[in-house]
């Protein structure tokens, strides 16, 4: 069997179609261009420089294992020289006991007091309603 030819006027209405599409293909590979897109790789050595000097100081920071300050912030009294080793710190962070003789509370004498405010609130505008409807009529009385 034979493929039927495209007809002229089919063709003729393509077109337009056509060169609209080569059109915006042109515009939108010229939009982006390759100059613009190395504008990152450009920056990434001064970016590297930066951030490689900060992470240098804060290596030599965390080297030093020193937590005078944060526990003295926190009101321990610990020599700022102190070289915070694995026994010393496991000493600190010991889990804590109650002396002999004390005795645990179970409430929290700083626990946030609930306010009932919006439930009284609620309560008086259904009063507040109730007794208006009465008022107009909608509540008949006995």
């Amino acid at each position: 069997m034979s493929t039927p030819a495209t007809s002229p006027a089919r063709t003729a209405q393509k077109m337009p179609m056509l060169a609209f599409k080569k059109k915006i293909t042109r515009k939108a590979n010229t939009a982006v261009s390759i100059e613009e897109l190395s504008v990152p790789r450009r920056n990434a050595p001064s970016r590297a420089l930066i951030s490689g000097f900060s992470v240098i100081m804060a290596w030599f920071k965390l080297r030093q294992r020193n937590l005078g300050r944060l526990l003295d912030a926190n009101g321990w009294a610990v020599n700022t020289r102190a070289k915070i080793n694995i026994p010393f710190g496991a000493s600190l962070t010991g889990m804590a006991r109650l002396p002999q003789g004390a005795v645990r509370k179970q409430s929290d004498p700083y626990e946030e007091k609930s306010s009932h405010w919006k439930t009284w609130l609620i309560v008086v505008v259904v009063i507040v309603a109730i007794v208006l409807a009465w008022k107009m009529g909608f509540i008949p009385p006995k």
